[in-house]
């Protein structure tokens, strides 16, 4: 890296005319043209933070000086010639103008006859430049590829002709290119071991370089076998694969991935990698697949399909596809904390914003059947009050949005211990009946409902009124203890 001092021009110019105004005895024509009698010289004007100026006083029939320097490492002197360091801590960075902020030094001079003159000088003290990197993955396999990039602070020039020449460049030890003066470089290491990486900087005006080493920064390694580590279905007839690795983008090869639906063969629509996850192949399906389906996929050998650490992935067959289910008001960790936040939303649905007037309770045993609650549970204590309140009163266990599609199958899945005497229950949606409410026939009248714990679902077909706030009430005004746990609305789709 050359060093070019753009030192000449600013000699010149503070040498001729010194940055200075004078006070002065007010003269007389008679007394001709004075001579020059004030020349005030510096080095230069705009220094590295830590470097030093040096000031001449040259002015003539002296009698005494004062020079003053703001932020110097001395404040004032009264020195013909002197040296000024501007320390670490009082450094700048060119302001959102492209200006340097300066300091004032200034030098008051009294002359043999009496008369004053003054001059000034604005420095610039400019930060060092400090050179740092990052990686987007310290580990590669054989072959792969490591993206750097530069953290370079403080490296553009104080003037603008100079900046040309405000270079970086690194240095890769075992890298494929070895060197380069880009910001942030791609660089392919096809060895296995351990490789130092260097970052030098240079500032041409003020001169300031800056070298960042990183011995063993980068490991390269054997690769590891690219495979899928699971495929689930996805709401839009797509298939979502999962893979220990990042794939390249992935362009016509539709026909080297097989899809069957229940034994048959699927017609695959489109092949891609995620967007958002680029360690996901995504295969879109031209005909629809249900929840009761079989779905497998397999890889055929022979696809361009490739990763970033330019790794392929291994051949598979029938790898199965987890069915997609429509999950909301999954209710875990037995209500052991507050009750908005125990439930909690699966997947793309809505979250339980707050539960009210009901009971928590630790879950009774009764007669043992093997089902177990979570934790503690929800006691609705239905129309605790008896006769005095209203038939049909609302015991809210969710004040959430649950948007059912209308047309679709559904399933409430829940855990529950009846008392003798328990009401039929009323799901419902904002808190209304008819055709928003759904009635579960508790059987509270057989032995073997009642002083237990028992796996519960209501299946049904959801309409255009099954949407929004979801409750539980009573179906008339009775008492009875009736304890829920482990709620759970779910897709209930089967192919037709």
């Amino acid at each position: 890296m050359k060093n070019k001092i753009y030192y000449t021009f600013w000699i010149f110019f503070i040498s001729i005319c010194g940055f200075f105004t004078s006070c002065e005895e007010d003269g007389d024509v008679r007394d001709g043209i004075r001579p020059v009698s004030f020349k005030a010289t510096a080095v230069t004007r705009t220094i590295t933070e830590g470097d030093a100026i040096t000031y001449v006083d040259s002015s003539l029939n002296v009698m005494s000086r004062l020079w003053t320097f703001e932020e110097g490492s001395i404040a004032t002197s009264d020195l013909e010639t002197v040296d000024v360091t501007y320390p670490i801590g009082s450094g700048q960075s060119l302001n959102a103008e492209n200006q340097l902020p300066s300091y004032l030094t200034t030098l008051e001079v009294t002359h043999d006859d009496g008369t004053v003159e003054r001059g000034k000088f604005l420095v610039g003290v400019y930060k060092e430049v400090s050179a740092d990197f990052t990686v987007n993955n310290q580990e590669i396999v054989v072959g792969g590829r490591a993206t750097f990039a530069s953290g370079v602070k403080d490296l553009k020039s104080a003037w603008e002709d100079a900046r040309d020449q405000d270079v970086i460049e690194w240095t890769f030890e075992g890298g494929t290119p070895a060197t380069s003066t880009a910001e942030n470089p791609t660089v392919t290491y096809n060895t296995l071991g351990t490789y130092k990486v260097t970052l030098s900087a240079h500032r041409q005006s003020p001169l300031s370089e800056s070298t960042k080493t990183v011995e063993g920064y980068i490991t390269v390694v054997e690769p590891v076998p690219f495979v899928p580590s699971s495929a689930v279905e996805l709401e839009d007839e797509t298939i979502s694969i999962s893979f220990n690795g990042d794939f390249e983008p992935v362009i016509g090869q539709e026909a080297f991935v097989e899809v069957k639906v229940n034994g048959v063969d699927f017609a695959v629509e489109s092949l891609s990698v995620d967007a958002n996850v680029t360690s996901k192949l995504n295969i879109k399906l031209q005909d629809p697949i249900y929840q009761d389906d079989v779905i497998t996929v397999s890889l055929l050998p022979g696809s361009n399909i490739v990763a970033i650490d330019t790794r392929s992935p291994e051949t598979f067959t029938d790898l199965a596809v987890e069915p997609f289910v429509e999950q909301y008001l999954l209710s875990e960790g037995g209500f052991d904390e507050a009750l908005d936040t125990d439930w909690i939303k699966l997947l793309q649905n809505a979250t339980i914003d707050g539960i009210s007037e009901v009971l928590i309770a630790d879950p009774p045993t009764g007669t043992p059947t093997g089902v177990v609650p979570s934790g503690k549970v929800i006691n609705l204590a239905l129309n605790r009050n008896g006769g005095t309140t209203q038939g049909n009163a609302i015991a809210e266990t969710a004040a959430t949005e649950v948007n059912l599609v209308a047309g679709r199958n559904y399933v409430i899945k829940f855990k529950r211990y009846m008392t003798a005497g328990t009401p039929n229950i009323l799901f419902r949606f904002n808190n209304q009946g008819g055709a928003n409410q759904l009635a579960f026939n508790s059987m509270s009248a057989d032995p073997n409902s009642v002083d237990r714990w028992i796996e519960s679902e209501l299946k049904f077909t959801a309409l255009a009124a099954h949407a929004g706030k979801f409750n539980i009430a009573s179906a008339w005004a009775a008492y009875a203890d009736f304890y829920v746990d482990d709620i759970v609305i779910e897709s209930d789709e089967a192919r037709p």
